[in-house]
């Protein structure tokens, strides 16, 4: 998914065990922003529980190539249906939202900051999320990494085009199917070892 996507939120749950799973390293270092949801009534101390434990966690990370430090944010899509309602210090702490008025990056932002200014204000996370996302894009246009990372998703998805046309092309072959049922039964027996039953294939589509 990281290789197919311009920005790579995840989204977690607090007191559901996955701040230790999050942690492992792997996805988290692929993420460009963490939104742990459910931060409504009766969550509100699990989530940011959870922020911090995150954020400590990517601190021990080494720095992104795109220059841009992963946020943690927290967020009830709950709340949001219901119109808001939580206060800044209740959704994000320093980093929350006050109605035109937040914290982007450790400075302060208002409405006609030039990120996101066309962003409804929220009181349940979202509009954070919205704003960060904004930045993460004009820093990253401004220093190359998004052109770059462009670029890169190009010709991954022209090898990934190659392989699967490939693979098509392999295993449409009328010789192929007509031995590989066979094969396959021979390498579930251990006849065979699945590198020899490669090999034979292949060797089949050559003819």
């Amino acid at each position: 998914v990281h290789s197919m996507v311009d920005f790579f939120l995840l989204l977690m749950l607090p007191g559901a065990g996955d701040e230790l799973q999050g942690m492992k390293r792997g996805v988290m270092e692929m993420a460009d922003l963490i939104a742990i949801n459910k931060a409504e009534e009766g969550n509100r101390k699990a989530a940011e529980l959870a922020k911090r434990n995150y954020e400590n966690a990517l601190s021990l990370f080494p720095p992104a190539e795109s220059g841009w430090p992963p946020k943690v944010y927290t967020c009830s899509a709950l709340e949001e249906m219901q119109g808001g309602g939580l206060t800044d210090r209740e959704v994000g702490g320093d980093e929350g939202v006050r109605g035109d008025e937040g914290v982007r990056g450790g400075r302060e932002f208002d409405g006609n900051d030039e990120f996101g200014s066309d962003r409804t204000s929220s009181t349940t996370g979202f509009d954070a999320i919205f704003r960060a996302i904004d930045e993460y894009e004009a820093t990253t246009r401004h220093n190359g990494y998004f052109d770059h990372r462009r670029e890169s998703q190009a010709i991954e998805w022209m090898h990934e085009t190659i392989l699967t046309e490939l693979r098509e092309q392999f295993y449409s072959d009328p010789q192929v199917k007509d031995q590989l049922a066979k094969i396959e039964a021979n390498v579930r027996t251990g006849v065979i070892s699945p590198f020899e039953a490669a090999q034979i294939l292949l060797g089949v589509r050559k003819v």
